[in-house]
């Protein structure tokens, strides 16, 4: 999380970026873009901030996800770097020396692929290697992020609380 200090930097920034749109933000939505950004360094946000009002991809507003995604890059981002990460780890390991990645989700993959098979790809399919690994970890990660949102405790606590203010709120001949 952002000290005090980073905090007033963070608002300035953002108050910046939103005056390059011609958006006021207000206290609450810079709180929130605070709890949502916090996990990343001043530094870190501040270039996403740059890079952003240096390009014209945005003609609005940015979200906060188009900052996670100028921070951290994009899903094709990732998933090709780590498809080449791979590569490179067969040809400097070869077959009989499983790495272990920094990414946990190229690991579940090179797991799931079987790294003696992996590594029997030759150098011919490279480019067919990379495109079908970049599509695995795309994959993956997409159903990491699916198991990341609250099961059935979440959903019925928010189907209780719909149907709660739709019996409050609606008509009594809806209810019979």
């Amino acid at each position: 999380m952002l000290n005090p200090s980073e905090r007033k930097h963070f608002a300035t920034t953002m108050i910046g970026i939103g005056q390059n749109y011609g958006v006021q933000l207000e206290p609450h939505f810079l709180e929130f873009m605070l709890k949502a950004l916090g996990y990343y360094t001043m530094a870190q946000i501040e270039a996403a901030a740059l890079q952003i009002v240096r390009t014209r991809k945005y003609t609005t507003m940015p979200t906060i996800a188009d900052f996670v995604e100028a921070i951290e890059g994009s899903a094709d981002d990732k998933a090709s770097v780590q498809a080449l990460l791979v590569w490179d780890a067969i040809r400097r390991h070869g077959v009989y020396a499983c790495p272990t990645f920094e990414d946990p989700v190229t690991n579940r993959v090179v797991s799931q692929l079987g790294w003696k098979s992996i590594c029997a790809t030759p150098d011919s399919d490279r480019s067919w290697f990379l495109r079908n690994m970049a599509a695995a970890y795309k994959a993956h990660r997409k159903c990491d992020e699916v198991k990341a949102i609250s099961g059935p405790t979440a959903v019925g606590g928010l189907i209780q609380g719909v149907v709660k203010s739709i019996g409050t709120n609606t008509p009594r001949a809806m209810h019979g």
